[in-house]
């Protein structure tokens, strides 16, 4: 297993990781084929206790991703950090207790937001405010829109996080500690001038400690957040996987599709048991077991990209390789053994709502063409039959739905912004039938290297209100395929990564 691919799904250990050092002492900064670090990949999932491992053996909390890539993704640890869901006070935290020199560093290709505006716009969470004001962030600093952290938090809705927020705005100080022009002018234009040399920036960092230290700056805490967030049990039996699911179940609002009683949680909790014991099951670590259950919640819905450019760098075989895998992982702890729901944008199927990989590789032997109404056609395709038609006649969703997206290209044939707005009017709609916003799950992700679809994602990105239910996988698909394609257990352990982080990373009540 690669250390980015063990980075991404947590399962990077010391012991392991010195054994990768040991072969290769600079691959701890090193992007691999999508522009990510390994500590860029554990800080995006989520997985805190591999951030602090890759920190503690010197990886930098500075290197911005994608800086080997053709398109500048340029988010560095920090932003990654302070867009977390669940794990981002611990993590800011951590990346700090580093001293990084990019606390507040905009960040181009998210319109030079900066990572306390994406805190604020993106989680709302007042802790992670609290770190990052104390740490030097400033709550005026515009991006290119001219809009300020103040201005996102006055649009917080909760009126006592927003309360906090504003709060937090103002730096915690030492009794006895001032605020004034002298601190104001050494921690703003002095660090500043002296961190745009190279050499002088690490005096740089050392004077900004320094000020904040006998101006009565305090420093983040370390003890905000303790250590057990960093880990938790991993199951082993069936009843283990029963209280995980549970879990999982309670935290994201998933209680209207298995009230108490509910017997499919328990044959999900069962199958996944079984298949630690499985031969043919490469993913049978604790850990990717209860991934397979947590995916099994949902109902997979696999809608790919079959618009003329497919027939470049080689895109429609390698989105058929994929598509099969990720059926047979989403579908693979299923108790029912029921497959996908398998949509293209031109091409009309039928018969296609239960196939397993291979159906589902069969029915892409064909060469594709037309253009890509994305939007357009996850409207006809898949909200209209599959959400709307069933909850506008007085039926119910039997489970919530993950929709994975697939394309290598910007909308055509319809304006840009209608996969957006059919994205939003889904979850304002399933609010008026009393479901979670996020009862359908979407997941992005982009095939090829096309300029313009890069960019029509990146202002996807961008959009506090959609990224509330949809999720963009930040890997190039067939770059990533390329590199782990030669092994299998990388290979099934990072498309496992990829289907549960909408699972994980959204949470729109």
């Amino acid at each position: 297993m690669s250390i980015w691919t063990a980075a991404q799904s947590g399962q990077l250990k010391e012991g392991r990781l010195l054994d990768i050092l040991d072969e290769d002492p600079f691959i701890l900064d090193r992007e691999d084929g999508s522009g990510m670090t390994p500590l860029g990949y554990a800080l995006e999932n989520e997985k805190a206790s591999v951030v602090k491992l890759l920190l503690a053996h010197g990886a930098n909390p500075d290197k911005p991703m994608g800086e080997t890539m053709k398109f500048r993704d340029g988010r560095t640890p920090m932003y990654l950090a302070a867009i977390a869901k669940r794990a981002s006070p611990r993590m800011v935290q951590l990346l700090l207790e580093k001293k990084p020199m990019t606390v507040d560093k905009p960040i181009p290709s998210r319109g030079n937001q900066t990572p306390l505006m994406a805190a604020i716009a993106m989680t709302s969470n007042p802790g992670v405010v609290k770190f990052l004001i104390n740490a030097g962030a400033s709550p005026d600093a515009r991006d290119d829109n001219g809009t300020t952290a103040r201005k996102l938090a006055d649009a917080v809705p909760n009126l006592e996080i927003r309360k906090q927020i504003k709060d937090a705005f103002e730096p915690q100080l030492r009794k006895g500690g001032g605020k004034g022009g002298l601190r104001s002018y050494m921690t703003k234009w002095v660090v500043g001038v002296l961190a745009k040399s190279k050499a002088w920036r690490a005096l740089g960092s050392i004077f900004k400690s320094a000020s904040r230290y006998f101006l009565g700056i305090a420093p983040p805490s370390t003890s905000y957040y303790p250590e057990e967030e960093l880990d938790e049990e991993e199951p082993e039996t069936a009843a283990d996987f029963k209280n995980s699911l549970d879990k999982v179940i309670n935290n994201d609002g998933l209680g209207k599709f298995f009230p108490p009683g509910n017997t499919y949680v328990n044959e999900v909790a069962e199958k996944a048991a079984a298949l630690k014991d499985d031969p043919n099951n490469l993913l049978n670590s604790p850990s990717q077991l209860q991934g397979l259950a947590t995916v099994a919640l949902y109902k997979p819905i696999l809608y790919c990209d079959d618009s003329y450019s497919m027939n470049e760098q080689n895109r429609w075989p390698k989105q058929a390789e994929l598509a099969k895998r990720i059926t047979d992982i989403a579908t693979r702890a299923d108790p029912n053994n029921r497959g996908v729901y398998f949509r293209l944008i031109n091409t009309t199927l039928y018969n296609t709502d239960n196939l397993d990989g291979n159906a589902v590789l069969q029915t892409l032997n064909f060469c594709p063409d037309g253009y890509t109404p994305l939007g357009t056609k996850l409207r006809e395709r898949i909200l209209d039959p599959l959400v709307y038609a069933p909850l506008n006649s007085g039926g119910q969703l039997e489970r919530p739905y993950l929709v994975m997206i697939i394309t290598d290209g910007v909308p055509s044939d319809e304006n840009t912004d209608r996969l957006r707005n059919e994205v939003l009017e889904c979850s304002k709609f399933l609010g008026t039938k009393g479901y979670r916003k996020d009862a359908v799950r979407f997941c992005l992700s982009q095939i090829g290297t096309d300029v313009e679809a890069k960019d029509f994602m990146n202002k996807l990105d961008m959009d506090d209100e959609v990224l509330e239910v949809l999720y963009r996988t930040s890997e190039l698909l067939d770059a990533r395929y390329d590199e782990l394609r030669q092994n299998e257990a990388e290979l099934e352990d990072w498309l496992l990564s990829m289907l549960l982080s909408p699972v994980q990373a959204l949470n729109a009540e």
